[in-house]
């Protein structure tokens, strides 16, 4: 199985939670906890993939 790395970048915010964008696929996110958000994150690059 060959596998490659998806880099993605997480900014917090102090009154509107977190979101994620990555840095080689168009795939951007947010959720209103870090939990959240990696959780989002990982569903949204499932299903761009």
């Amino acid at each position: 199985m060959n596998r490659e790395t998806i880099t993605a970048i997480i900014y917090t915010g102090d009154d509107f939670g977190s979101f994620a964008e990555c840095v080689e696929i168009f795939v951007v996110t947010q959720g209103d906890s870090l939990d959240g958000v990696v959780r989002n994150l990982t569903d949204a690059v499932s299903l761009y993939l």
